[in-house]
């Protein structure tokens, strides 16, 4: 299976793309089929909700929803793991691999410092309730992505 990670400009221009049916159905179609398989980040999260542009934000996030898309685990989160299986091996100790491409509710949990749960599957965004604005789904990527921006010495 093919990934492909996105840029938001890249993601940005297929979205408009995507306005048009003829172009949506052949997006939908690479997408049914698996021969297109979209990775996403929170540094997508963080750049579609910063905008003063709240109704564009929420069709991009909507736009990303709809390409059911795969998450990559944040950079420190897959530090920890390139650790833990390094530290394994040098044991000679058998250590199954942890993917660093995930699902958006792992990534959210991870974001959080807990273990996956239905709490963290949360939509970017819907025609009825956005997660980019409603304060209660919020607040599962808003704080920890204010600490990520926060330098962490190295």
């Amino acid at each position: 299976m093919q990934l492909t990670y996105l840029d938001q400009n890249a993601l940005l221009g297929i979205g408009f793309k995507a306005r048009s049916p003829e172009f949506r159905k052949k997006l939908d179609s690479a997408l049914e089929s698996g021969s297109l398989t979209v990775i996403v980040s929170s540094w997508h999260l963080i750049e579609t909700a910063n905008t003063s542009n709240k109704a564009m934000a929420i069709e991009l996030a909507e736009f990303i929803d709809s390409l059911k898309p795969s998450w990559l685990l944040e950079r420190r989160d897959i530090q920890r793991l390139d650790v833990e299986e390094d530290f394994c091996r040098f044991l000679r100790l058998e250590y199954p691999a942890k993917p660093r491409v995930t699902t958006r509710s792992a990534v959210f949990a991870a974001l959080n410092n807990q273990k996956d749960a239905p709490k963290f599957d949360i939509p970017l965004a819907t025609s009825s309730n956005s997660g980019l604005s409603t304060p209660s789904n919020s607040r599962y990527w808003k704080r920890p992505i204010k600490r990520m921006r926060t330098p962490c010495p190295d």
